[in-house]
């Protein structure tokens, strides 16, 4: 049965590139997550003022496992920042990429985004957002966060085969961007948010 490797984490960290590299590494079949969603209109809305689509959560998984089952490649590699939609029992590793905060920004505002939108992407990353969906559906024992802050793209991706060859993932410790960022920069993020 096909091996599966979910990259995930916020909008512009590399997974779309890692995922690529990866894939052609390994010889795997990749997903988009998000192409995936868009191309087979798995999505119950679209959200005008945060400019994306709500996911039919459902819809994705079971298309996910479809995708799984109909594999023949010895690996598949999928990506995308809702990467905890796919069904836990096929997964073997998940990634999840990080980025220090404020190279995350910069790269945000480079593609144009509004503020209101780079600013929700960031305080995900503070916050450790798509670690804690993923820990909440696979605990902590198949969450692997890599750091990808001042990395280069294909020292990211011999990390992560490195690890899948290995069969193990990197040591436990999480990343915590609190404690490396002035509080004035935390509030400048995360004062936008609404609980």
């Amino acid at each position: 049965m096909v091996k599966v490797i979910v990259l995930s984490g916020v909008p512009g960290v590399g997974k779309s590139t890692i995922a690529e590299k990866l894939a052609r590494k390994l010889g795997a079949e990749v997903v988009h997550l998000s192409k995936l969603v868009v191309d087979n209109k798995l999505y119950v809305d679209y959200d005008e003022v945060r400019e994306t689509y709500i996911v039919d959560e459902e819809k994705v998984r079971e298309k996910v496992k479809e995708l799984i089952i109909e594999c023949e490649k010895e690996y598949m590699v999928i990506e995308g920042h809702y990467g905890e939609l796919v069904p836990k029992e096929y997964v073997d590793f998940f990634f999840v990429l990080r980025l220090n905060p404020l190279i995350l920004y910069e790269r945000l505002k480079k593609r144009k985004w509004p503020e209101r939108k780079v600013k929700e992407n960031v305080a995900a990353e503070i916050l450790a957002v798509p670690t804690i969906n993923a820990i909440s559906v696979l605990g902590e024992d198949k969450v692997c966060e890599i750091n990808v802050t001042g990395k280069e793209i294909d020292d990211v991706v011999n990390e992560i085969f490195n690890y899948i060859k290995e069969g193990v993932c990197p040591t436990k410790q999480f990343i915590d961007w609190t404690i490396l960022l002035k509080y004035e920069l935390l509030e400048k993020f995360l004062k936008t948010l609404h609980f």
